[in-house]
């Protein structure tokens, strides 16, 4: 396993003698089936972990894990670390850090599965990475169910137990680490919170959603007003009517007084 140490507490620069690129210069290649689910499970992790100050979540960033060796280094799809600070990172020093993540996920392809399946399954094994899931959104490889997570125990991967809905197709798992499920089927991958029983939204649902809450908040808000309002109207009709009584029974005492000015005694 690999050891950690904090040796300083600033991320390294050109001038250390290192360059540690922060991007490969390369564009991104992949097809909408694995940019969507890879950028969905970033930002739904970010917004369902967003009260959290001490949870990390990042997504292909660069994660160099060997000191003065740039060319050590993995970007995985997506990442969260437990007990870290939120601070903003454009790459991520495992020996600055102390710490591995906790739980990665990658959207695998034809071309990267090998790669997913072989290399970076041991190199995450052996960061003592708890939990390393591998999603296939387009059945293109050999994973089976297309949906797959590794669990360590004992300094080993083992399987985590996939649950596959004969109906839908669609396969479950449970993630300890982040006490979420994971759902997927064939071109469609969800998290699932189980305490809450609600999918977690990707970015369209949750802008929609909170548009849907604001529009919400409006509606009460212009309702409170109107019945404010028509109390505001009901009071000051009340108080006109007050005063309309008090005006009349103020005539009509003024009158009588008159009459009994004059010896004429009012009727009653």
């Amino acid at each position: 396993m690999t050891t950690l140490s904090a040796q300083t507490d600033r991320p390294p620069t050109p001038s250390d003698g290192v360059y540690y690129p922060e991007s490969d210069g390369e564009p991104v290649a992949e097809t909408p089936f694995h940019y969507f689910p890879a950028t969905y499970a970033t930002a739904a992790l970010f917004a369902h972990f967003e009260e959290r100050p001490d949870v990390y979540v990042g997504g292909d960033m660069f994660i160099y894990f060997r000191e003065g060796d740039p060319s050590a280094s993995v970007a995985p799809d997506v990442f969260a670390i437990p007990n870290l600070d939120k601070r903003l990172r454009s790459s991520y020093f495992m020996w600055l850090e102390g710490q591995a993540p906790m739980f990665i996920m990658e959207v695998t392809s034809s071309s990267t599965w090998r790669e997913d399946a072989g290399r970076k399954r041991r190199l995450y094994e052996g960061w003592g990475v708890e939990e390393y899931w591998m999603y296939d959104p387009t059945r293109e490889t050999r994973l089976d169910p297309l949906l797959q997570g590794f669990r360590l125990v004992d300094g080993a991967y083992e399987p985590i137990e996939i649950e596959v809905d004969p109906d839908s197709g669609v396969c479950r798992g449970l993630s300890s680490v982040l006490n979420l499920e994971l759902r997927a089927r064939k071109d469609w991958f969800r998290f699932f919170d189980p305490s809450m029983g609600e999918y977690i939204d990707n970015l369209s649902e949750s802008l929609a959603a909170r548009r849907e809450a604001e529009r919400e908040r409006h509606s009460e808000f212009v309702a409170r007003l109107a019945a404010e309002q028509e109390r505001d109207g009901q009071r000051e009709a009340r108080m006109r009517a007050e005063r309309e009584r008090d005006d009349e029974r103020a005539r009509l005492q003024e009158m009588e007084r008159l009459l009994r000015e004059h010896g004429i005694e009012p009727p009653s």
